[in-house]
């Protein structure tokens, strides 16, 4: 049974929530295309199919014949509960694999992988709550040659702001290694954390980068929290005014 949609001060709400911490993300990554985020129904089959191919790679790599991967090939992937269950699973096997332990061969990949698995695990909420709001949500579960075929009709799909983050994140990061990231809260307290690869004067120029991307999103940050407060303001005074004329 569909729950009930969520109303204008539950947008609020999340949109105010949102504004009380700023992350920044350095990653490092080749062959970079520099696109938008497809809608959303491609964009979750695209996290999907990058992380079919990290996670498929690394079962090869380490010779573990995994079943829950079979039939997740791209003409038979779709953009269901069902293939982010598998993910989750094969994410779970190699998370317990000896080389993928701190002290193994693989190790600095135990983070990718158990970011599959976080993420696998929690895809099927987002999409059961895409599925309550949105009409034809099953015609979806395809493969992504049939939805680029529908890629004009699947423009109008709506999330809420958490899940539009959660899988703009998922997407915009994928499989890629994080390298630098800045965490800042409202109280002010901010947290840095560098990767030990990264961390030599030889890598100043990207410390200095991600220094001045931190300040610009500092930025943003305070004009976002100052329309918040204006918006806030304006309508409280609204509040006030029938108020009084009530009386």
């Amino acid at each position: 049974m569909p729950t009930k949609g969520r109303g204008p001060t539950d947008s609020a709400a999340e949109f105010l929530q949102n504004l009380l911490t700023i992350e920044v993300n350095m990653v490092v990554k080749s062959g970079l295309t520099a696109r938008k985020m497809p809608p959303i129904p491609i964009a979750i089959l695209e996290i999907a199919g990058k992380y079919y191919w990290f996670l498929h790679s690394l079962c090869e790599e380490l010779n573990i014949d995994n079943h829950d991967l079979t039939g997740l090939e791209s003409q038979q992937r779709k953009n269901g509960t069902g293939t982010f269950d598998a993910l989750r699973t094969t994410a779970e096997l190699l998370m317990n694999h000896d080389a993928l332990s701190p002290h193994g061969s693989r190790a600095s990949e135990h983070v990718i992988v158990e970011r599959i698995y976080r993420t696998s695990a929690f895809m099927p909420n987002v999409l059961e709550k895409l599925k309550n709001q949105n009409d034809k949500v099953d015609a979806w579960n395809t493969t992504l040659p049939v939805l680029m075929d529908r890629f004009a009709t699947l423009r109008g799909v709506r999330a809420d702001q958490g899940d539009l983050a959660f899988i703009r994140k998922a997407w915009e990061i994928g499989v890629e290694r994080v390298v630098m990231q800045s965490s800042m809260q409202l109280d002010g307290d901010i947290v840095t954390r560098i990767d030990s690869d990264y961390i030599s004067a030889d890598m100043r120029e990207l410390h200095n980068l991600h220094l001045e991307i931190c300040r610009m999103g500092v930025k943003t940050w305070t004009t976002m929290a100052q329309l918040a407060a204006d918006f806030i303001g304006g309508a409280l005074k609204s509040l006030g005014r029938l108020i009084g004329l009530a009386h």
